[in-house]
């Protein structure tokens, strides 16, 4: 899952590191992610993985570390496609 939101953070942010470089602790935020890259980033796993985020999960915390990303979905990762993703 790491790989495929990497994948997805090389597509849709330009950062001042390579994605290659991207550890899972790495503060996107201050790596260059803007606001608008960040919602770009949600758009862009909902679709890879079909699923839609609860919409507190809309947030600068939720998108700040690249650890954080795949732990949001990991409970839906063998649902049916479409399940909306709760805060935990």
């Amino acid at each position: 899952m790491f790989a495929t939101i990497k994948r997805l953070i090389d597509q849709e942010a330009d950062l001042a590191i390579p994605v290659t470089n991207l550890t899972p602790s790495a503060n996107l935020y201050e790596l260059g992610l803007t606001p608008f890259d960040a919602i770009r980033l949600f758009v862009a796993i909902e679709r890879a993985f079909k699923i839609v985020f609860n919409r507190e999960m809309l947030n600068r915390e939720s998108v700040a570390s690249s650890r954080r990303l795949p732990r949001l979905c990991r409970p839906y990762s063998s649902s049916p496609p479409v399940e909306v993703c709760k805060a935990a």
